[in-house]
C-alpha cells in the first residue's frame, strides 16, 4: 500500500500547458511554429534579432507580391520605374532623383508591412538550434516564446491609447491619464523618479498590461506525482497519466480557460545583463557589444539549452549563459511576485509568471477567471515609486532561514520559492544570489562554493 496525500483528489496533479493568445491579425506568426516551417522560422528569427540578410532581387520581390495577391502594389512600383526611365532618357536628373526616393520609400514600406523580408543569413549554430527544437518542451522553447513575445508586442506593447485615454500597455515612466497624478508637475516628478529607479533596477521597460490574454488547457492528471516518474526506495517508478473521463459522445474533454487580466511587464536592459554575466565569469558567454547589429537575444538563442518538460535534462553542470539568464529572469519574477502580494493584498496563489528568455522579459499576471478588480493598477496608483524602492532594499532579498539557505544556493520556501501553481518552472533555476550576490546557484558547478556578484549589486556599485 502506498500512502496518498490528504490533499489528493481525482485530479490532484493536473497536466496542463498555456500560451499567449494571438490576435486574428497575428495568425501568421502562429503558423511559424508548425512543422515544416523551419525556413520561415529562421527568417523570422533573423529579422527579429538583427542577423544580416541579403536583399531579395526585383524578380524575387515581384514573385512574393504577386503570390500574396498584392498586384496593385507591384503595379505602383512598375509605374514609378517607367516614369523614372522616361525622365532618365530626357536627362531630367531632378525628376530621376525624386522617383528614386519614391521607389525606395515604396520598397521600405513593403518591408515595414512584413510583405517582403531579407533573405536570412543565420549562423550555423542558430540553424542547428532551430533543427533541434523538438528537444525543447513547449513551455520552455525559446523560439516559441520569442514568437509569443512578438505577438504580445504587436497586440499590446506597441499599441497607442484609445479615445478614452487608456492605453493597452502603460509605461510607468510615461503614464496615461488613468494612472497619472492629476497635477502635471507631480506627474513629471513621479515619472522622472520612476526612470531613475528603473535604471537602478536594470529595467529597460516596466509597465502595466491592462489585458494580458492567456489560454491554459488541461488534458489529464496523475495521482502520485507531477512528473512521469517518481523515486521510491532508490528506484524510478512510472507515474500513470490519466485522461479525463469521456463524455456522452465518447470523446475525452480538454478543459480550456482563457483570461485577460492585469499584469506587470518587465524587460531587463541587455547591456546590464551582459555586464553582469561578464562579472560572474560564465565560460560560454558569446561575444557581444551594444553596437552590434545582432541583438543579445540572438546570441542567447545560439547557446540555448533544453531543460526537458519536467526539468529532466537539468542537472548540475558547468556555468552556462542561458541557464544564468533564465535564473536571473526567474528569480527576479519571484521577487516581484512576492512584492506585489505584499503591496496589493493579492494572495501569492492568485499570481502567475510568464518568461521570455531571448527578449530578457517576464510578465507577472493576476491568475484567475473571477472579476479583475484592478489590484495591479491600484498598486501603482497608490504606491508607485515606493514599490520600486522596496525592490532595492536589502531586507527584500533576505531569507529567514539565514545561512542554511545562503549556503545551499539561496532558494527555499522561506524566501524566493512560490506555490507550484504560480511557478512556471517548478521552483527550479532560482537563486537570490543572482540578484544581491552570494553563493553560486546549486546548478552551477563552475563556481561551487564561491561567491558570485549580484545583478542589482553590480548595477548600483557601478551605475551606468
Amino acid at each position: 500500500m502506498e500512502p496518498i496525500s490528504y490533499r489528493a483528489s481525482s485530479a490532484y496533479y493536473a497536466q496542463s500547458e498555456q500560451f499567449v493568445v494571438f490576435s486574428e491579425r497575428d495568425q501568421g506568426l502562429l503558423e511559424l511554429l508548425q512543422d515544416g516551417r523551419r525556413r520561415a522560422l529562421g527568417e523570422f528569427i533573423a529579422g527579429q534579432f538583427g542577423y544580416g540578410g541579403a536583399m531579395p532581387s526585383v524578380d524575387e520581390m515581384k514573385d512574393v507580391l504577386l503570390q500574396g495577391g498584392h498586384n496593385a502594389k507591384w503595379e505602383s512600383y512598375q509605374n514609378f520605374i517607367n516614369f523614372r526611365n522616361v525622365c532618365e532618357k530626357v536627362n531630367d536628373t531632378a525628376s530621376v532623383a525624386m522617383f528614386d526616393k519614391e521607389i525606395q520609400k515604396l520598397v521600405e514600406g513593403w518591408f515595414a508591412e512584413g510583405l517582403i523580408a531579407a533573405k536570412a543569413e543565420l549562423p550555423d549554430a542558430l540553424r542547428g538550434q532551430i533543427a533541434r527544437r523538438a528537444e525543447f518542451s513547449s513551455r520552455y522553447d525559446p523560439f516559441s516564446l520569442s514568437i509569443e513575445h512578438e505577438a504580445l508586442h504587436r497586440s499590446k506593447l506597441s499599441r497607442t491609447r484609445d479615445a478614452t485615454g487608456r492605453s493597452p500597455f502603460v509605461r510607468f515612466q510615461h503614464l496615461d491619464k488613468d494612472l497619472a497624478p492629476k497635477d502635471a508637475e507631480a506627474k513629471q516628478r513621479q515619472e522622472g523618479e520612476t526612470g531613475r529607479l528603473m535604471k537602478k533596477l536594470g529595467m529597460a521597460e516596466l509597465g502595466l498590461l491592462r489585458d494580458f490574454e492567456l489560454c491554459r488547457f488541461t488534458h489529464g492528471f496523475t495521482r502520485v506525482g507531477a512528473t512521469p516518474t517518481i523515486e521510491k526506495h532508490g528506484t524510478d517508478l512510472p507515474v500513470r497519466l490519466r485522461l479525463f473521463e469521456p463524455l456522452d459522445n465518447n470523446q475525452r474533454p480538454i478543459y480550456v480557460v482563457t483570461q485577460a487580466n492585469e499584469a506587470l511587464y518587465v524587460q531587463l536592459d541587455p547591456v546590464a545583463v551582459y555586464n553582469w554575466l561578464v562579472a560572474v565569469g560564465v565560460p560560454n558567454l558569446p561575444e557581444w557589444a551594444p553596437s552590434d547589429e545582432v541583438r543579445f537575444g540572438g546570441r542567447l538563442l545560439e547557446v540555448a539549452e533544453p531543460f526537458g518538460r519536467f526539468f529532466s535534462a537539468l542537472t548540475p553542470a558547468d556555468a552556462s549563459t542561458y541557464r544564468y539568464v533564465y535564473t536571473l529572469l526567474h528569480s527576479y519574477a519571484h521577487v516581484l511576485m512576492k512584492s506585489i502580494a505584499e503591496f496589493s493584498g493579492l494572495d501569492m496563489g492568485s499570481l502567475g509568471e510568464y518568461l521570455f528568455p531571448a527578449d530578457l522579459a517576464f510578465v507577472i499576471y493576476r491568475n484567475g477567471t473571477t472579476m479583475d478588480l484592478g489590484n495591479l493598477s491600484s498598486l501603482w496608483r497608490n504606491e508607485h515609486n515606493g514599490f520600486l524602492g522596496h525592490l532595492l532594499e536589502t531586507s527584500t532579498h533576505r531569507c529567514n532561514s539565514g545561512s542554511l539557505c545562503d549556503l545551499h544556493g539561496g532558494a527555499c520556501p522561506e524566501c524566493i520559492m512560490v506555490p507550484e501553481t504560480s511557478c512556471i518552472a517548478q521552483n527550479r533555476l532560482l537563486s537570490r544570489s543572482v540578484l544581491l550576490g552570494g553563493n553560486a546557484p546549486r546548478e552551477d558547478l563552475t563556481h561551487r562554493g564561491q561567491r558570485i556578484p549580484g545583478f542589482l549589486d553590480l548595477l548600483n556599485a557601478h551605475p551606468t
